[in-house]
């Protein structure tokens, strides 16, 4: 095993592919890449001319299995294929090794196996206690006004009643603005906001509730997608 300082992990990737010789036939596979290609696109975006196609496996097994990002674990479970160093919530040590083996099994299993089964859990909502700044934790996000910008329908002031609002939706994150809320109750709440884990979540939840009534207020739907960018 090599250990070079962070500055130095990309330089380092590029003189491995390097010395491989594959004049950009290569395939970079993993599980839920959304995190590499950033890494990719910001800190590295030569390492893309190595590649010749990518193949993320959680977006295959989705469509096999008709769950909605599921996780590697599961996935290999679902395969049975049963990995001594993961509890239930997933793995306890991410090493890139680690890592690899399991894709590597997922892989195989996406090859050998006509079908199976992985068990749907209900979604779990991160209940925001304040709206977040913009981040790449949450490329996906709708933030929800009234048409006139009057206060909200108060039915709904918390993140925990929102969340069951628009839990059809499948929101990973949910906030409103609770800092006016609790300093003055009477100003009601003006701001809801969404996180959603893929685009076409987004883009559902955006054509439904836009310009939609709701306790007899218009909302009105502020889609926001922060850009990835891959270097070619």
């Amino acid at each position: 095993m090599v250990l070079v300082d962070v500055e130095e992990v990309g330089p380092t990737i590029t003189q491995i592919l390097s010395a491989l010789n594959h004049n950009g036939h290569l395939i970079l596979v993993g599980f839920d890449l959304y995190t590499e290609f950033k890494w990719i696109s910001q800190e590295c975006p030569s390492l893309s001319v190595f590649f010749a196609a990518w193949v993320d496996l959680q977006e295959i097994a989705s469509e096999r299995s008709g769950v909605l990002r599921p996780g590697l674990v599961d996935t290999m479970n679902a395969m049975h294929m049963f990995d001594r160093q993961a509890g239930s919530k997933g793995p306890r040590m991410h090493r890139a090794s680690n890592d690899a083996t399991r894709c590597l099994a997922v892989l195989s299993g996406l090859v050998s196996l006509d079908s199976f089964t992985i068990p749907k859990t209900p979604p779990k909502v991160l209940l925001l206690a304040e709206l977040p700044h913009p981040s790449s934790k949450h490329p996906f996000t709708a933030r929800i006004t009234t048409t006139d910008g009057s206060i909200l329908p108060s039915e709904f002031k918390t993140p925990r009643s929102l969340s069951t609002l628009f839990a059809e939706y499948e929101p990973k994150a949910v906030a409103l603005n609770s800092r006016g809320l609790r300093s003055s109750k009477s100003n009601g709440v003006r701001v809801w906001w969404l996180s959603f884990s893929t685009v076409e979540s987004l883009e559902r939840f955006t054509t439904k509730i836009d310009r939609s009534s709701l306790s007899g207020k218009s909302l009105v739907v502020e889609s926001s997608i922060t850009p990835l960018k891959i270097a070619e």
